[in-house]
């Protein structure tokens, strides 16, 4: 699977369960996405990527867009 289409999936899964329309590169937080969101999101890209993210991977610098949130998927594909 590549990036483009992990994206494409995580902006289906912000929009179906914390109702935000996002871009890749956008910034979570000027796209509206609050910390607690930020965790929602993170347990449904889990669940839908059948993965777990260690605590390590789990730094804020990580998860502050929808393209770096996708390079952590690829990472446990």
């Amino acid at each position: 699977m590549s990036i483009k289409e992990i994206c494409e999936k995580i902006i289906g899964i912000a929009y179906e369960n914390i109702g935000v329309e996002l871009n890749a590169n956008e910034d979570l937080k000027i796209g509206g996405v609050d910390s607690l969101s930020v965790v929602l999101l993170i347990s449904e890209v889990e669940n839908a990527f059948d993965i777990t993210f260690s605590d390590d991977d789990l730094d804020p610098d990580n998860l502050d867009s929808i393209i770096n949130i996708a390079r952590l998927v690829k990472k446990y594909l």
